[in-house]
């Protein structure tokens, strides 16, 4: 199994996990219930990223996936990193984005 198609699955099993996790939170958590906050509007935003993510991986699109970093990770993702909670592990399987992505581009380097 050469590194693409490691980054291949890195970047499916991130984005499936963020989608599951959304759908984990949205089902858990209170703050939903009330509709206050950003909190409703960004964990879904979570979940239709997770599964750009894996579409964008399984189609070795490396800029989505850097897009996708970009925009889910440092504005959201690092912050909760940092949270006591359930979702620090959005933060984590953000990364996992970064990580298909440099394997994804070590492959096509290697290949070429």
């Amino acid at each position: 199994m050469n590194s693409e198609n490691i980054g291949r699955a890195v970047g499916v099993a991130s984005g499936l996990g963020c989608v599951f996790l959304s759908v984990v939170v949205i089902m858990t958590e209170p703050i939903f219930k009330d509709g206050a906050g950003l909190l409703p509007f960004i964990i879904p935003f979570f979940g239709m990223s997770g599964l750009l993510a894996a579409v964008a991986s399984v189609y070795r699109s490396r800029l989505a996936l850097l897009a996708l970093f970009v925009f889910s990770f440092l504005p959201f993702g690092a912050y909760l990193m940092l949270v006591p909670s359930q979702m620090h592990w959005f933060g984590v399987l953000q990364f996992g984005y970064l990580v298909s992505l440099a394997l994804l581009r070590a492959g096509r380097k290697i290949g070429s």
